[in-house]
C-alpha cells in the first residue's frame, strides 16, 4: 500500500476529506520518485495553504530516516509548481518540481529574497523532466543554508517554466532545522 493510499485510508477513517488537486499526474510523472514523495507530502493540503510542510518516515528504502519538506509556488493556480527540501538516504536535496516537463538537461537557477541571494548555478533536469535538482549533499546544503531566515523565496532562471516562481518561506526555519538533524549537518 502506498503512502498516499494510507493517507487516504486515514482521512476516510477520521472523516477528514483530503484536498485533491484538479490536475492529475500522468503515469510517467507518477513514476518519478521525487514527484511521488512530494505528492505524498502534499496530500491533504488545503487549497489556500501555501506554507512549507514536512513529512518524515522512520526509514526510507535504505533503512535511514527520510524527510520531505515542500510547498507550492504562490499564485501557481491548479497546476502547481513546488519547492522541495529533503533528506533521502542521509543525503540532502533541494529541488523544484515544475508544472510541465522541461526540454533541457540543465537550467540556470538563482534563489533570492529580501537582502539575500544564492549564486546562479546549473540545476540538473531529472527523472520525468519536471524535477530540477540543485545537487545532492554539499551543493544542496550550501543553498538550503541561504534560505534560513527567508520570508519569501523567488526563483530567477533562464527557463520560463520556473523563472519568477515565488514561495512563502515563513515558518521554514524550524523545518530546515529538522532536515539538518536528520541529514546530520
Amino acid at each position: 500500500m502506498s503512502n498516499v493510499e494510507r493517507l487516504a485510508c486515514f482521512d476516510q477513517a477520521a472523516g477528514t476529506p483530503a484536498y485533491t488537486p484538479k490536475r492529475q499526474w500522468s503515469a510517467p510523472e507518477q513514476q518519478a520518485p521525487t514527484v511521488l514523495r512530494v505528492m505524498a507530502n502534499e496530500a491533504g493540503r488545503a487549497p489556500d495553504d501555501l506554507t512549507f510542510r514536512i513529512r518524515s518516515q522512520a526509514q526510507d528504502g535504505a533503512g535511514a530516516p527520510a524527510l520531505v519538506i515542500s510547498a507550492p509556488a504562490i499564485a501557481s493556480g491548479d497546476e502547481r509548481a513546488y519547492m522541495a527540501i529533503s533528506c533521502i538516504q542521509a543525503i540532502s536535496r533541494l529541488q523544484l518540481i515544475a508544472r510541465r516537463p522541461i526540454e533541457a538537461s540543465w537550467v540556470k537557477v538563482r534563489l533570492s529574497g529580501e537582502g539575500w541571494s544564492t549564486r546562479e548555478t546549473p540545476w540538473q533536469v531529472m527523472e520525468n523532466g519536471q524535477v530540477l535538482d540543485a545537487g545532492r549533499g554539499l551543493p544542496a546544503i550550501e543553498q538550503i543554508r541561504k534560505l534560513i531566515g527567508a520570508q519569501r523565496i523567488e526563483v530567477v532562471s533562464d527557463h520560463g517554466e520556473v523563472d519568477g516562481l515565488t514561495f512563502d518561506a515563513q515558518g521554514l526555519d524550524p523545518l530546515i532545522s529538522r532536515a539538518r538533524s536528520t541529514c546530520r549537518w
